[in-house]
């Protein structure tokens, strides 16, 4: 049985991919910052916000030999610029960036061994466009775009595949603090497909990644925005 490991696997788009990843026969680990979901074993306590939380975690898994690793665990908190200071920006590129970065290091290793491996980033469409008080959520979401492109270019050969995938406007717990109702109202009248979308369209993308079937797809960008880009 492959093993897999979601980070922030507790709620939005973390939770639904460790239900679809379980539904389909992997041993799921997944991490939270407090209680474990009931009905799911493999809870991994973690706090990403400061280096050394990153490289406790590093060494908690370093032992268990992970077949697919998806970074999904993020933060988002819209300020101006001129509101923003050093641990702000700490916060978010420990959680966004290099958490992910270091993880990853940890779990390619197994990856490479057994010349299989699906690693799977979860990017955002703002880290193509933006939109005001996002400069640090988009520059950690390009980042991860460009982790993506890097890694896939560095480790195709070994059998470990690397994507990104995009998401547009969720209705997520996220999405409604930082928005609020009326905002995404808003928003939902500028996505063709007319309404916000789902946790679970996310992971239906992410299981596709994950599995055998996908053999011939790395270093790829997948957009899942309901047309919202593309109008």
């Amino acid at each position: 049985m492959r093993k897999a490991l979601v980070t922030g696997g507790t709620r939005g788009i973390g939770l639904s991919c460790v239900e679809i990843l379980a539904k389909r026969g992997f041993d799921v680990y997944y991490t939270g910052r407090s209680e474990p979901v009931n009905g799911f074993d493999g809870f991994l306590r973690a706090d990403f916000s400061t280096r050394e939380g990153i490289s406790d975690f590093c060494l908690k898994i370093s032992e268990i030999k992970i077949d697919v690793l998806v970074n999904n665990a993020g933060v988002n908190n819209p300020k101006p610029l001129s509101e923003i200071d050093f641990p702000d920006i700490d916060w978010a590129f420990n959680i966004n960036l290099i958490a992910p970065l270091n993880i990853t290091k940890s779990v390619v290793p197994h990856m490479i061994q057994n010349k299989w491996g699906r690693v799977i980033n979860i990017g955002s469409i703002l880290g193509e466009i933006s939109r005001e008080f996002r400069s640090i959520y988009s520059i950690t979401k390009s980042g991860l775009v460009g982790m993506t492109r890097a890694h896939s270019a560095e480790f195709a050969k070994f059998g470990v595949l690397v994507n990104c995938v995009a998401p547009g406007y969720l209705d997520t717990d996220l999405t409604r603090k930082n928005l609020g109702p009326l905002g995404m109202q808003e928003i939902s009248k500028q996505i063709p497909v007319g309404h916000l979308g789902s946790p679970s369209d996310i992971a239906e993308i992410v299981s596709h990644l994950a599995s055998e079937s996908s053999s011939f797809t790395t270093g790829q960008v997948f957009t899942v925005d309901g047309g919202f880009l593309a109008v």
